[in-house]
């Protein structure tokens, strides 16, 4: 399968062949000369709904920062399997390399890139962090072109640095996606989540879930070894956990965002500030309040 690419109102919209060609969707924004960030997205949500009606791509484009948004398989327009084998950490992470391999097509040459990811898209802009530094990582295995990618900074929302999906019970969360009454858990949390979003497919959504939680495993803070900047909002539960991982990065920053939660995070201009600032700054962390 190749590439296949659409322009409109300076959008490209490329189809790229991901892990065992499956099909994942790209949009790139060119904006003046500075580094190219690519934004990841969270569960159940997508590039448009994270990004785009958030004001974030508006704000990077402003700021002359050329962005790439991707919908996650299983996610938006991508390829939506139903069969957890189709899901895994290193599934996703081999989709995302797929995605940057063909950006010098739309970009030119890319010497170096930022990374923009919030819940389970931050764990994911970790884990391409850790593979820039380490070819034998679970993802950079699997991607048949075999390009790492040079990250300079990366920008992690709402990840802790413990598994995805930690805790979560599987048949709890399926039975709340079909209604099934129960206690008010995180499970219905991420049913909750899952319905948010029109068009949602349950059954990719549930099979991606099942797929992650196959093999968990944690984020060690050590092999996210480029200055990082971790931010969550104050009423998130994951927020003290949070604030611990980030002590435990090499070169990382904790930002607090008073007043908001998991899900209202991502809709903060303070948040949006801090991170365009973050990534223009020549010191990253000059202008970053303290969290």
């Amino acid at each position: 399968m190749a590439v296949s690419r659409s322009w409109n109102e300076n959008v490209v919209s490329l189809r790229v062949p991901g892990f065992e060609e499956t099909p994942i969707a790209v949009q790139i924004r060119p904006a003046g000369a500075g580094v190219p960030v690519l934004l990841i997205h969270g569960f159940g949500s997508n590039a448009q709904a994270n990004w785009g009606r958030t004001g974030w791509l508006a704000g990077l484009h402003r700021a002359g920062i050329p962005s790439v948004v991707v919908d996650l398989r299983g996610h938006g327009q991508s390829a939506k399997p139903h069969d957890s084998r189709s899901y895994g950490l290193p599934i996703l992470v081999a989709d995302l390399l797929q995605v940057l391999g063909a950006l010098p097509a739309e970009l030119g040459q890319v010497p170096a890139l930022d990374l923009i990811g919030y819940s389970m898209g931050g764990r994911l802009a970790a884990e391409l962090v850790a593979v820039a530094g380490d070819s034998d990582r679970p993802g950079s295995r699997e991607v048949q072109s075999g390009r790492r990618p040079t990250v300079r900074r990366a920008v992690l929302g709402g990840y802790d640095g413990r598994p995805l999906f930690s805790g979560l019970d599987l048949d709890a969360f399926e039975s709340a996606l079909v209604g099934k009454p129960g206690p008010d858990g995180s499970d219905r949390r991420f049913a909750r989540i899952v319905d948010a979003i029109p068009g949602n497919d349950r059954s990719a959504l549930s099979a991606l879930v099942r797929g992650l939680a196959q093999n968990p495993s944690p984020m060690i803070a050590a092999d996210v070894t480029v200055p990082t900047l971790t931010v969550a909002g104050d009423a998130d539960v994951v927020t003290d956990g949070v604030a611990e991982w980030t002590a435990k990065l090499p070169v990382g920053h904790f930002l607090a965002l008073p007043g908001r939660d998991h899900i209202t995070a991502v809709t903060s201009a303070a948040f949006r500030s801090a991170a365009v600032e973050f990534l223009l700054r020549p010191d990253p962390f000059g202008a970053i309040p303290a969290g």
